[in-house]
């Protein structure tokens, strides 16, 4: 977990922002400058959004849009032209929030569990 927030603190290719509302942390966002999870598809470098998180008692008040929209900015100003991002699939506010931003799904990961 340490190496993890590490690898978001490093802002020559990370940015982080935390909203606060009447002195009080709401939500985070976490981004990072990366290769693409899509190595197939010849991207390159992506902008990765690996945390994004509301506080329930301030969801659906255009927090998240706001932190999105700051974390693309900067995102812009290093050239980067792709974000990608992922959710967890029984996530239905990350899907509706995601798809609202403009995201579209491009390859489900899937698994089993056989162990017991």
């Amino acid at each position: 977990m340490e190496a993890y927030a590490l690898e978001y603190l490093d802002a020559r290719k990370s940015r982080t922002y935390i909203m606060q509302y009447a002195q009080q942390d709401i939500g985070c966002i976490m981004g990072q400058i990366a290769p693409s999870h899509l190595s197939a598809a010849g991207i390159g470098l992506v902008g990765w959004i690996g945390m994004c998180y509301v506080d329930e008692r301030f969801r659906r008040k255009e927090y998240c849009t706001q932190m999105f929209e700051a974390m693309q900015a900067w995102f812009a100003s290093k050239s980067v032209t792709v974000i990608e991002l992922s959710y967890m699939a029984a996530n239905e506010t990350a899907r509706v929030t995601w798809r609202r931003l403009g995201f579209e799904p491009f390859r489900e990961i899937a698994y089993k569990n056989i162990g017991s």
